[in-house]
């Protein structure tokens, strides 16, 4: 008996790029009410927009990773579903964010 395939959450780089909106943002499991994520706007050229940070993002084994202030957050893990989903520690808290993609981008 053959095993189950692997859960692919990593999608090829032409699947990536669009307009990201925030789904969720929790510090240590509570949601953050008074906190909103800007838009992510993820271009073909592999540039970002995310609020007024401009950068550059790539896709690699660990995920989707960012240039400047949100390289912090780690790596993205790109859903089959259009989702990115990010899990990181700063400052001693535990952070959850999910982003869903709205449009594409050409």
């Amino acid at each position: 008996m053959a095993a189950p395939a692997a859960a692919t959450w990593f999608l090829p780089q032409e699947a990536v790029p669009g307009i990201y909106a925030g789904l969720f943002f929790k510090a240590d499991g509570v949601k953050l009410q008074d906190s909103t994520l800007p838009w992510l706007k993820l271009n073909p050229d592999g540039t970002y927009q995310w609020g007024g940070e401009k950068g550059t993002y790539k896709i690699h084994s660990g995920g989707l990773g960012f240039s400047g202030m949100h390289a912090a957050w780690g790596s993205g893990k790109v859903e089959n579903d259009g989702e990115i989903y990010f899990d990181f520690v700063k400052e001693g808290k535990h952070y959850t964010a999910k982003m869903f993609r709205v449009a594409a981008v050409n």
